[in-house]
């Protein structure tokens, strides 16, 4: 089972060694990592391309930003599974690609497939990111927990391939919300098959453009807000003010 790992990229020099790191350890032999690069000025195609790597595909080009990267490394995709790695990110530990490999392979209750999977993200801080500043514990997935602010941290998520065939890609028109607005989708989709793994899957670096600064964060609600309209979820402003309120007890210490 191929697993295609997308990885965006622009002016990452500092961290895309160690996200290419943690792709090179995982024990699962069945890996196509892809590079979608916005046209880096700071060496990082350089880096990619003389590091010792897992790379199958690298294009450095101008998008229109995260979410058009994104859909790029979905089309040029050929593995079963996808899945993505923010270049600032590292996989939790060398067994993640293969734990999800199995999941996928292994038949629900019911005797079918899932469609996704998704597990816990640690957020990282600190200079060399090996201090844990937040955790986000998910649970198993209900789609009527969406409407009271509940998702699944992104970074974690791997889908089949035909999920986004099915539901589209990522909406552009996002500067920070287009993932918010896609798992609208995925998770109010008609019969979607989603499995919660009760482990860290993401190791993610704090800061980035979601968490990062009061701007982003205004600018991340209104955003949220368009997705839930768009999505005709019922009273959105209840549902992001319940999604900020999920996301406090993340910030107490991990257990």
């Amino acid at each position: 089972m191929l697993i295609s790992v997308i990885t965006v990229t622009l002016n990452c020099s500092a961290t895309i060694l160690r996200c290419l790191e943690s792709v090179n350890r995982q024990d699962w032999p069945e890996i196509e990592h892809l590079i979608i690069d916005g046209g880096s000025t700071d060496g990082t195609t350089e880096l990619i391309r003389n590091s010792s790597n897992r790379v199958a595909t690298l294009i450095s080009e101008p998008d229109r930003g995260i979410y058009d990267a994104i859909n790029k490394g979905i089309s040029l995709a050929t593995g079963e599974i996808i899945g993505f790695l923010h270049a600032d990110d590292v996989f939790d530990g060398s067994k993640t690609l293969s734990t999800i490999a199995r999941l996928f392979s292994s038949p629900e209750k019911g005797g079918e497939l899932p469609d996704g999977c998704y597990g816990d993200l640690l957020f990282m801080g600190g200079t060399d990111h090996d201090r844990e500043v937040r955790t986000w514990k998910s649970t198993p997935f209900n789609p009527k927990n969406v409407r009271w602010g509940w998702t699944p941290p992104h970074p974690s998520i791997f889908l089949r391939k035909e999920v986004y065939r099915e539901l589209g890609g990522f909406d552009p028109s996002f500067s920070i919300a287009g993932d918010y607005d896609f798992q609208l989708r995925l998770m109010l989709h008609p019969g979607i098959r989603l499995i919660y793994i009760p482990q860290v899957i993401t190791r993610m670096n704090h800061g980035g453009a979601s968490t990062g600064g009061v701007r982003n964060l205004l600018t991340k609600s209104l955003e949220d807000l368009r997705a839930l309209r768009m999505n005709g979820i019922r009273h959105p402003w209840v549902v992001l003010l319940a999604k900020i309120l999920r996301k406090l007890p993340q910030f107490l210490a991990r257990s």
